[in-house]
C-alpha cells in the first residue's frame, strides 16, 4: 500500500475519479481518504485484482487519467 499525492481538492478529484470510472469502467484510483493544504490523498492497496491485469493496463488507464485532471 502506498498513498499519492495530488495537487487538487478532495472534491475535484473525486468528481474526476468517478467520471473515469462511469466512462471506462476501470477503478483506477480510490476515492480520497483525505485532504492536506490542498492536496488530496488517495490510498493505494495492490492487491490480486489489481496483479491480474498487466502493468500496461494500468499504465495506459493511469496516464488517461492523469490527463483529465
Amino acid at each position: 500500500m502506498f498513498h499519492l499525492h495530488f495537487a487538487i481538492n478532495e472534491e475535484d478529484l473525486s468528481k474526476k475519479i468517478i467520471d473515469y470510472v462511469n466512462n471506462t469502467g476501470v477503478v483506477i484510483l480510490p476515492l480520497p481518504r483525505a485532504e492536506i493544504n490542498g492536496e488530496a490523498i488517495c490510498e493505494i492497496p495492490i492487491g490480486r485484482n489489481a496483479m491480474s491485469q498487466p502493468q500496461s493496463f494500468w499504465l495506459r488507464h493511469f496516464k488517461a487519467f492523469i490527463e483529465t485532471l
